[in-house]
């Protein structure tokens, strides 16, 4: 069972792990416009995560709009999010063999974060954390769309066969 707190705790999470994904990765490139999108990236996600700690403290003022957080318990919750980590794992690109695998992985992230946050859209009233959150899905989405374009880009570039 998951209280209010730690669905809050696991959005910041992800988008922690996302950030630092990201900059870590962003210091493996050499390639300059691949390095302003990975910053980019990371931003995005560092703002979405003290969007998310910023809910956790209006949390316990228990006012307003984000009583549906407090909803968000009960094996509902559980039932949905079963054993999926939702990117709470934090993963070292520095791991990974290609360029192809950490955009792979970056989308992956991302994917999850979607999914997350279109689970918590169902618990929310209309308001403004609704549409907060709906502009954080937004972007997530446009994170999916760059991150696809670089990967289509990799796979149409020749392959250097000269070594």
């Amino acid at each position: 069972m998951f209280s209010a707190e730690e669905v809050l705790k696991m959005a910041v999470r992800i988008e922690e792990n996302g950030e630092k994904y990201y900059r870590r990765a962003m210091k493996l490139q050499k390639n300059p416009s691949l390095r302003d999108i990975l910053r980019d990236l990371a931003e995005d996600e560092s703002r979405h995560a003290q969007w998310f700690n910023e809910m956790r403290g209006r949390l316990s003022a228990e006012e307003g709009e984000d009583r549906w957080v407090r909803e968000v318990t009960g094996d509902l919750l559980q039932s949905m999010i079963g054993d999926q980590t939702f990117s709470l794992k934090e993963v070292d690109p520095a791991q990974l063999d290609s360029l192809e695998k950490i955009l792979e992985t970056a989308l992956e992230f991302e994917k999850d974060s979607i999914l997350f946050y279109d689970m918590l859209t169902g618990f929310m009233d209309e308001g403004e954390s609704a549409r907060a959150l709906q502009e954080i899905i937004a972007e997530e989405k446009l994170h999916v769309e760059i991150l696809e374009a670089r990967l289509k880009a990799l796979s149409l570039q020749p392959v250097d066969t000269s070594s």
